[in-house]
């Protein structure tokens, strides 16, 4: 899933919605104690011989209001075949610290794949940053998989400007340090309403040339 986050602890955006679409990244923020919020969309990953189209989507359920379970899965895939079901694990998040005379937020996620024999778990700190309409996020964390056993580690950064209206632009890199380095940008858009947002952002992997990925999705929330 490519995650974006709307700052709302942090006084960035004039709606309360807390989106992790459409970056890699993921927000310190959870949503709030009984609400329910569903974030999917339709990604196209290329290179320079074909393209994959796949529907992930992500469930996000508010336990407390600093603690969500996160149920994910690809629900369609497509290349040659269509297949109604390619994937699925459970995330955890919490939202460990926040304070509104500061410019910080702080939280941590943990999950895994279901498959236990060709997925992966991970773990990552999570930290938000912002000031006046510009907002910037760091993660930084750790993946194992499981058919492999090998022990990944992962750092990503990105900056965004909050427009007039609810609107933003946004710039990420990513990238993976260990067993090999491999990197990624990406940049999009994002336009968000009381309990809805809508995206759209185009990522390049720029350790394998024709390697790209193109998106659009939405973000919806319920009480």
């Amino acid at each position: 899933m490519i995650y974006l986050l709307l700052l709302n602890t942090l006084a960035l955006a004039e709606s309360p919605l807390t989106v992790d679409r459409p970056t890699n990244g993921t927000a310190s923020t959870v949503v709030g104690k009984g609400d329910l919020q569903i974030e999917t969309g339709l990604q196209i990953d290329g290179n320079l011989s074909a393209a994959v189209y796949s529907l992930p989507t992500m469930l996000r359920i508010g336990l407390h209001e600093r603690f969500e379970l996160r149920p994910y899965a690809t629900a369609l895939g497509y290349d040659t075949d269509i297949s109604a079901f390619t994937g699925a694990g459970l995330q955890a998040k919490a939202h460990l610290f926040s304070k509104e005379d500061l410019p910080l937020s702080v939280g941590l996620v943990v999950g895994s794949d279901a498959d236990l024999e060709n997925g992966a778990a991970s773990g990552a700190l999570l930290l938000d940053f912002a000031k006046g309409n510009y907002f910037a996020w760091i993660n930084t964390g750790v993946a194992k998989d499981y058919s492999s056993d090998v022990l990944s580690s992962v750092a990503l950064w990105g900056v965004g400007y909050a427009l007039p209206n609810n609107q933003g632009l946004f710039f990420e890199n990513t990238n993976t340090i260990k067993p090999d380095f491999a990197a990624t940008i990406e940049g999009g858009y994002y336009r968000t309403w009381a309990n809805f947002q809508a995206d759209l952002y185009l990522l390049k992997d720029i350790s394998n040339d024709g390697q790209w990925q193109l998106a659009t999705g939405f973000a919806w929330r319920f009480h």
